[in-house]
């Protein structure tokens, strides 16, 4: 990296590519509306294929886009380590909750302190 911008852009992009480029969120719609330290907010608008019957959603589209959603909510993927019951997904959710929330802001922070200069 050459600058501290560099890091504001990696952080930009991910974020970008969860709400555009996700494959599965792209198919389904689900449309991220809030992204901030400690929750994520999304929309799923209806569609016709993604029904069960009759303008009602199919039960697994719901279950897919709430666990989508997540595995970026550092609220939810912390509550099985808590309770002492982790599983293999739930280290990988949580892996990624804290580089969402807490690695890529350090980075960032470090960097900017890194290229500052002291005057």
């Amino acid at each position: 990296m050459s600058n501290p911008d560099d890091a504001d852009k990696r952080a930009h992009w991910f974020e970008e590519h969860w709400r555009k480029h996700v494959p599965f969120n792209v198919e389904i719609g689900l449309d991220i509306t809030d992204w901030a330290p400690g929750h994520v907010r999304a929309r799923l608008p209806y569609q016709r294929k993604l029904s069960a019957h009759d303008g009602i959603f199919h039960g697994g589209v719901l279950c897919s886009a709430m666990d989508a959603i997540g595995w970026l909510n550092i609220n939810l993927t912390t509550m099985p380590l808590m309770s002492g019951e982790m599983t293999g997904t739930d280290w990988a959710k949580l892996g990624t909750s804290v580089l969402v929330w807490v690695g890529v802001p350090l980075a960032i922070g470090t960097r900017r302190v890194l290229t500052r200069e002291v005057k």
